[in-house]
């Protein structure tokens, strides 16, 4: 079973779904660093003026339960300065 195409697919799915967010995620992708990208529009007509860029990693791994409250994955601090140094924003 291919869980990145399943986890990517899954990422697609969801985004496709809102009135303001397009995915342009690669299936199978090897880029070094960003898997693509979700664009984020100012209303539901999705006109080229005012997008926003996010920068998207996805990876996928096989889970025995998904109804717990908090569900996590862990990775490298490099993800998280590649995402920084690419005008990513981290809030708390």
């Amino acid at each position: 079973m291919d869980f990145e195409n399943l986890a990517t697919a899954a990422v697609k799915e969801s985004i496709a779904l809102t009135a303001t967010m397009s995915p342009f995620i690669n299936d199978g992708d090897k880029e070094p660093v960003w898997d693509g990208h979700i664009y984020i529009f100012a209303d539901k007509a999705k006109r080229k003026e005012n997008i926003k860029k996010v920068p998207v990693q996805v990876k996928g791994k096989k889970a025995k339960d998904l109804n717990q409250d908090v569900i996590s994955y862990s990775l490298g601090v490099s993800y998280l300065q590649d995402y920084l140094d690419d005008g990513g924003v981290f809030s708390s």
